[in-house]
Formats: structure tokens, sequence, C-alpha cells
């Protein structure tokens, strides 16, 4: 049942995915309006959000371009929003859900229960998942697919031409409690 819960939230992302490839300059009210009424394939969904891939050189252009700041939470993941350091990449939230409490512009490569899986999907080219982890005492888990933009697939052979070609990721959060408990209940 847990595999069936990944497998349709990867139908959905590629749904998403396709979204985003098929409309340029896609805006936030047509995000919404598409995820909205696209929830019913993700079931136990607590989050979905597409995100940047921004290197520190395009960062102060891309702040301008959405007159925000890349920003983090303190290590409980609440709190005053605090500007993020610089890094060698960020992976900032552009498009949110109507579901989501503002995030935007949150680096979600900022932490380090996200990076690992975060980099290892833009890598290989595959949906991959974050550890669990706990916020307001909800277990959660992130799940992760890149998006490369307009590419020739061919050239997507090696992780370098992966990494200069990555553009974006659709970001979804699980809920684990409520898949797991599901699963239990069958």
């Amino acid at each position: 049942m847990f595999m069936s819960e990944v497998e349709n939230n990867l139908a959905a992302s590629f749904v998403i995915l396709g979204l985003v490839a098929s409309v340029p300059n896609l805006q936030q009210s047509i995000w919404q309006n598409f995820t909205s009424q696209t929830l019913f394939l993700r079931p136990h969904v607590q989050s979905l959000v597409y995100c940047l891939e921004v290197s520190n050189d395009e960062r102060a252009a891309v702040e301008a371009k959405y007159n925000a700041t890349i920003y983090t939470y303190g290590p409980s993941g609440t709190g005053p929003k605090i500007p993020q350091v610089n890094q060698s990449e960020y992976a900032p939230v552009i498009l949110e859900s109507a579901m989501n409490e503002s995030i935007f512009m949150l680096d979600i490569a900022g932490y380090s229960i996200f990076q690992s899986a975060l980099f290892s999907s833009r890598d290989s080219g595959n949906f991959t998942l974050s550890p669990p982890y706990a916020i307001s005492e909800t277990w959660r888990m992130g799940a992760f697919l890149p998006f490369y933009g307009d590419y020739n697939s061919s050239t997507l052979t090696t992780v370098n031409s992966r990494r200069q070609d990555d553009t974006g990721y659709i970001v979804t959060v699980l809920n684990v409690e409520e898949v797991f408990g599901e699963v239990m209940n069958r």
C-alpha cells in the first residue's frame, strides 16, 4: 500500500511537471487552480510547491525578479525568517499550492533533511524521498522530482549535464502517519 501511495504521488508529480513544462512564465494563480483541481490524485499530501534551481551567481537577479529574499527558518523550522547565507545553490519556493501557509522564497535546499534527497533527485533524474521528519508532532516526508526545462534527453547522460540543465523541482510533502495509518487499517 505504501508503494501505491508513493506511485500515486509520483504520477501526480508528472502531471504537475507537464504543467510546468507546457506553460511558459507560469503564474501563481494558474498553479493554485491546477493543483487544487488535481489534489484528489495525491492523498495525504501536506504541501505541493515548485522550487527554482538557483546558483549563487543567479541569486541577486532572482531576488530582484521576485522582489523577495531567499530565506530559511531556524532549526525548529519555525520562527522569524532568516535570510539565507551564501551557498553554492538554492532551491527557493516560487509556486505554492493554496493549502500552504505562504513559504514563498523559502530555500528548501537550506535544510539538511531535504538537501541530500533534493540533490540526489537532480543528479540522478529520479524521484527521491527525504528521511521522515517531525514538525508540530506530525511525521512528514519530502518527495522531489527534478525538472530540466527544454532539453534534449540524449544530453542528460551525465551528472554534470543534469546539474547544468536542472531548472527546478516539483516538491511534495507527505503525511507519513496518514499513509502508514491507512496501510495498517487495510
